[in-house]
């Protein structure tokens, strides 16, 4: 069983103004952000007589608040614009209760997983502005999962994985957020609280060639959020919001490799290629991308871990969206003390400001991310723990999913 806790402050401010014109149009913003997460976890195996495997299960108990305190002003020839210009907290709050239970077995060369989990999911976000959009909404979701493996020649590493799942992909908390917020004196943004989850599906393949190098064909189907851009009725003026509805199916092949250099070096790099075909109502479009990624880890003394990574998409088309190339680089130090239940963790990313546009009718923009390049993070995280089983499927546990939902 584990739980954590834990709490963190981000601002942000942005400007926006008419260019060498600030007095006849500009808004200026700035957002306050507290995070809660507290979670309980309860797992158990039992190994079956003989060469059945052992069968998993457990129980999961997640709270999640997320207040964001925003101030916003807009001034249009010199005086404030009420509509643009107030003082909102909009407060997620969400509730998450998961069982699960998976078969694992292995007879000679084969090897498999079969998984069931069960969530109950309950949102609530909450805006002062926007009183009359605020709803608390009740979600159940059933994921299967199924993994076969085949090693063909265990001498030169040589295997075969394939894989089924299926799972919800929660909106990202600006999606639900009803308030408005100014680009530019000809577009704005407002999120939508009546979203529902998406449903994602994947089936993929993995061949390993020999030691360390791999291919890999996917194909997915997702019910996407989609970015809605409309013309508004004064012209030359549009606002986006998120609706359900988007179908995306994805093609994926990919190639990697994975090396260790003596004792405490180790690569890995890839290169991936999308296929991805869009359709909302009647529109339709097929977009292609590739993406690059290579990550050093080097354990320094004292058992720190660094890891440089670096990353590369080239620019894609999508359903009235145009997005540039994007790039980043990334430094990250970790330090695990007290039999690794306090974990330390800074992180450096640097990813340079990109250009997307917009068209939807007659009305074409160009933006650019007015964001700082430079992010700088720090995290502390401490487990309580029984028994050594925890200790594993804490340490195997990817990145936080309120962060990333968080935007």
């Amino acid at each position: 069983m584990s739980a954590t806790d834990y709490q963190y402050h981000v601002k942000s401010a942005g400007v926006n103004q008419r260019e060498n014109h600030p007095a006849l149009w500009s808004t200026a913003s700035a957002t306050d952000t507290r995070r809660r997460h507290w979670e309980v976890q309860a797992d158990g195996e039992q190994k079956l007589p003989g060469k059945w495997g052992a069968l998993k299960a457990g129980l999961l108990a997640s709270f999640w608040r997320n207040e964001d305190d925003t101030r916003n002003r807009l001034t249009q020839n010199g005086a404030d614009v009420p509509f643009a210009t107030f003082t909102d907290l909009y407060t997620y709050c969400e509730q998450d209760y998961a069982a699960y239970a998976s078969w694992q077995f292995q007879y000679r060369t084969f090897s498999g997983t079969v998984g069931l989990r069960y969530e109950h999911r309950t949102i609530d976000p909450r805006s002062m502005v926007a009183s009359e959009r605020n709803q608390r909404s009740h979600y159940d979701h059933l994921y299967p999962n199924i993994q076969f493996g085949y090693l063909i020649n265990p001498l030169k590493g040589h295997s075969l994985r394939l894989s089924y799942a299926r799972g919800v992909i929660m909106p990202m908390l600006p999606m639900l957020n009803p308030t408005v917020h100014w680009q530019s004196e000809y577009q704005y943004s407002m999120g939508n609280p009546f979203l529902q989850p998406a449903t994602s599906e994947y089936i993929s393949g993995t061949l390993t060639l020999w030691h360390g190098y791999w291919v890999s064909l996917s194909w997915g189907r997702n019910s996407m959020f989609r970015q809605v851009y409309f013309e508004a009725d004064v012209p030359d003026l549009y606002y986006s919001s998120y609706v359900n509805g988007e179908s995306v199916h994805t093609l994926r092949m990919a190639a990697g490799a994975t090396k260790r250099f003596a004792k405490r070096l180790m690569l890995n790099g890839s290169l991936d290629y999308f296929r991805q075909t869009s359709s909302y109502q009647n529109l339709g479009q097929t977009g292609n991308q590739f993406h690059a990624s290579i990550a050093a880890t080097y354990i320094l003394p004292h058992d720190v871990n660094v890891r440089l990574g670096g990353m590369y998409d080239s620019p894609c088309e999508q359903l009235t969206y145009h997005s540039g190339e994007h790039w980043q680089l990334s430094v990250r130090l970790t330090k695990q003390l007290f039999r690794r239940s306090l974990t330390l963790t800074l992180n450096y990313i640097c990813i340079p400001r990109t250009t997307n546009s917009i068209e939807t009718g007659s009305v074409q923009s160009s933006q650019q991310s007015q964001l700082s390049p430079h992010r700088v993070g720090l995290s502390v995280r401490y487990m309580l723990q029984w028994g050594k089983q925890v200790l594993k499927i804490r340490r195997s546990s990817g990145a936080s999913e309120e962060s990333r939902r968080g935007g």
